[in-house]
């Protein structure tokens, strides 16, 4: 009889992780695979992914999942439950983070609880085998994970008993790398593995491109799992978070909005992201490291919520003591517009000036700043996130 630990899922390729998986039936005998083109990235107004996040405010009460990649599991599903199968769970998978921490969560949407586990990623992705995946690929024979959103399959004994196919959903050039319609032809499945362990606190094995879990958990979680349920795997959020409810209101006379506040959000790797206590405004702030990869890994957000409409100046506060980028992308979202304005974060030991913008009256609206400023030095280059101010342009 099977001793199984933690559910696993598995992404694997033709010659890795599935090993003797049986080729597919014939397609009148198998279950249909899902078709990407049925499904839509939801390309959304921050108004509408918080009217849609809202309508979901049981789930995760106690914050257990990254609330980026929440949301994003949250639209997705939303958008696309037409063509969802099941609809009592769906999974999100960190793979920024360690792999000795738990990175993998089973969202049951009827009670909003969360399970955490541990999961495995693909050597190829960790090629130096530091517990860190970094690559990731759609290819065949590559050994690396996939990321983006997947629906689960059939259940099949293959070199792992009761190992589960999925789906991917994400085909290539979809945004944050996310690719993965080849996982069925990658043999890229749900399955347990020995290696992977939800006791073990410090470096997890690696798969052949597999999320290979626990087997003490994988019969049950493949069981609830099986048949159409959503997955999404990721390293980064696709869209600030927006929240559960609108913060504090901005009154006619303006205000700041400083880091720690609740209408202060930063996000990414929590390794990333380091307090000061002795700088900034009131004496605090925020910084990381700077990086030229396309999408961010590390930002931060200001959420804006108007008494009243009409034109604001946006300040940004900057301390000499940690501000080193001179390329820092200010994203401000104002009514229904996005405008991106690059500060030099050295240019001033305090407020400077972002610029006059019009907003709308209400929530909705925000500053953003991501990581990925690409300037040259990146990865040694401090940004800083503190307060934004907001007084009338008059």
């Amino acid at each position: 009889m099977l001793t199984r630990t933690l559910l696993s899922i598995a992404i694997i390729t033709a010659s890795g992780c599935a090993g003797d998986a049986p080729p597919d039936p014939p397609p009148a005998a198998r279950p249909a695979a899902a078709d990407p083109s049925q499904f839509t990235l939801p390309n959304l107004t921050a108004a509408q992914r918080a009217q849609i996040v809202g309508e979901y405010s049981q789930l995760d009460p106690t914050g257990e999942i990254p609330r980026g990649l929440l949301e994003d599991a949250i639209v997705y599903f939303d958008v696309n439950k037409a063509h969802i199968p099941k609809t009592s769970y769906f999974v999100v998978i960190d793979l920024s983070q360690y792999s000795g921490h738990d990175r993998f969560w089973l969202v049951d949407l009827a009670s909003g609880a969360v399970e955490k586990h541990m999961v495995a990623h693909g050597a190829g992705s960790d090629p130096s085998n530091t517990g860190y995946a970094t690559k990731f690929s759609n290819t065949p024979n590559s050994n690396m994970s996939s990321l983006g959103f997947f629906l689960t399959g059939e259940i099949y004994d293959g070199t792992h008993p009761h190992s589960m196919r999925i789906d991917g959903l994400s085909p290539d050039g979809s945004p944050n790398g996310m690719a993965n319609t080849n996982v069925r032809e990658r043999a890229v499945v749900v399955h347990e593995a020995d290696y992977v362990s939800d006791s073990n606190t410090s470096q997890q094995g690696r798969s052949d491109g597999c999320f290979a879990l626990d087997p003490e958990i994988e019969l049950s979680m493949v069981d609830r799992l099986t048949g159409g349920t959503l997955i999404y795997a990721a390293k980064a959020p696709l869209n600030p978070p927006v929240g559960t409810k609108p913060c504090g209101t901005i009154a006619a006379s303006g205000g700041v909005i400083d880091n720690g506040d609740s209408c202060f959000v930063s996000g990414g790797p929590a390794t990333g992201l380091r307090s000061v206590t002795t700088a900034g405004y009131n004496d605090n702030l925020v910084w990381t490291h700077t990086t030229n990869e396309a999408s961010e890994q590390n930002f931060a957000e200001w959420d804006f919520n108007f008494a009243s409409s009409g034109r604001y100046l946006v300040e940004a506060y900057t301390s000499a003591a940690y501000a080193e980028s001179k390329q820092a992308a200010y994203v401000v979202h104002a009514g229904v517009t996005d405008t991106t304005v690059t500060l030099d974060q050295t240019a001033a030991d305090g407020w400077q000036p972002i610029g006059t913008f019009d907003f709308a009256q209400g929530a909705g609206q925000f500053v953003h700043l991501g990581d990925n400023t690409g300037e040259p030095g990146s990865g040694d280059v401090q940004l800083v996130f503190d307060a934004i101010r907001v007084t009338p342009a008059d």
